[in-house]
Protein backbone atom coordinates (compact mmCIF):
# COMPACT_ATOMS: atom_id res chain seq x y z
CA UNK A 1 0.00 0.00 0.00
CA UNK A 2 1.28 3.46 -0.90
CA UNK A 3 1.56 6.33 1.59
CA UNK A 4 -1.55 8.42 2.15
CA UNK A 5 -1.84 11.92 0.67
CA UNK A 6 -0.43 13.56 3.80
CA UNK A 7 2.62 11.32 3.85
CA UNK A 8 3.09 11.82 0.11
CA UNK A 9 3.02 15.60 0.61
CA UNK A 10 5.73 15.38 3.29
CA UNK A 11 7.85 13.06 1.16
CA UNK A 12 7.54 15.43 -1.82
CA UNK A 13 8.76 18.46 0.13
CA UNK A 14 11.02 17.19 2.92
CA UNK A 15 14.72 17.88 2.32
CA UNK A 16 13.99 19.56 -0.97
CA UNK A 17 12.15 16.50 -2.29
CA UNK A 18 15.05 14.12 -1.68
CA UNK A 19 12.59 11.43 -0.58
CA UNK A 20 9.78 12.20 -3.05
CA UNK A 21 10.06 8.71 -4.50
CA UNK A 22 9.14 7.24 -1.11
CA UNK A 23 5.84 9.12 -1.27
CA UNK A 24 4.85 6.93 -4.23
CA UNK A 25 6.36 3.66 -3.05
CA UNK A 26 4.48 0.52 -2.08
CA UNK A 27 7.48 -0.34 0.12
CA UNK A 28 7.58 3.03 1.89
CA UNK A 29 7.65 1.50 5.39
CA UNK A 30 10.86 -0.33 4.55
CA UNK A 31 12.17 2.66 2.60
CA UNK A 32 11.92 5.02 5.58
CA UNK A 33 13.80 2.53 7.74
CA UNK A 34 16.68 2.38 5.29
CA UNK A 35 16.84 6.05 4.23
CA UNK A 36 18.91 7.02 7.28
CA UNK A 37 16.82 10.07 8.20
CA UNK A 38 15.05 9.42 11.48
CA UNK A 39 13.20 12.75 11.44
CA UNK A 40 11.71 11.94 8.05
CA UNK A 41 10.70 8.51 9.33
CA UNK A 42 9.13 10.08 12.38
CA UNK A 43 7.07 12.47 10.26
CA UNK A 44 5.89 9.70 7.97
CA UNK A 45 4.86 7.57 10.93
CA UNK A 46 3.06 10.47 12.63
CA UNK A 47 0.92 10.89 9.53
CA UNK A 48 -0.30 7.30 9.51
CA UNK A 49 -3.72 6.06 8.49
CA UNK A 50 -5.45 7.79 11.45
CA UNK A 51 -5.13 11.14 9.70
CA UNK A 52 -7.02 9.94 6.66
CA UNK A 53 -10.21 9.73 8.73
CA UNK A 54 -9.34 12.70 10.95
CA UNK A 55 -7.47 15.19 8.72
CA UNK A 56 -7.05 17.81 11.50
CA UNK A 57 -5.01 15.20 13.35
CA UNK A 58 -2.21 15.75 10.81
CA UNK A 59 -1.83 19.39 11.82
CA UNK A 60 -2.23 18.57 15.49
CA UNK A 61 0.54 15.97 15.37
CA UNK A 62 2.90 18.20 13.40
CA UNK A 63 2.23 21.13 15.72
CA UNK A 64 2.92 18.95 18.74
CA UNK A 65 6.19 17.68 17.22
CA UNK A 66 7.22 21.22 16.29
CA UNK A 67 6.78 22.30 19.90
CA UNK A 68 9.09 19.52 21.06
CA UNK A 69 11.70 20.41 18.45
CA UNK A 70 11.64 24.07 19.45
CA UNK A 71 11.98 23.15 23.13
CA UNK A 72 14.95 20.92 22.32
CA UNK A 73 16.59 23.68 20.28
CA UNK A 74 16.06 26.18 23.09
CA UNK A 75 17.64 23.76 25.57
CA UNK A 76 20.68 23.15 23.36
CA UNK A 77 21.25 26.73 22.17
CA UNK A 78 22.78 28.06 25.43
CA UNK A 79 25.14 25.08 25.49
CA UNK A 80 26.25 25.78 21.93
CA UNK A 81 26.74 29.46 22.70
CA UNK A 82 28.78 28.63 25.81
CA UNK A 83 30.95 26.22 23.83
CA UNK A 84 31.51 28.82 21.13
CA UNK A 85 32.39 31.45 23.72
CA UNK A 86 34.88 29.07 25.34
CA UNK A 87 36.46 28.30 21.97
CA UNK A 88 36.64 32.00 21.14
CA UNK A 89 38.28 32.81 24.46
CA UNK A 90 40.84 30.01 24.13
CA UNK A 91 41.60 31.22 20.60
CA UNK A 92 42.09 34.77 21.89
CA UNK A 93 44.48 33.53 24.58
CA UNK A 94 46.51 31.57 22.01
CA UNK A 95 46.65 34.46 19.57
Amino acid sequence: MKPNQYQAAVAATYAGGEYAHIGQSNTWRDDIKSCGDSLFGFLMNELDEDVTTQPRLAISRLTHATGHLIAAMEAVMPLVEAAEDAQSQSGDAAG
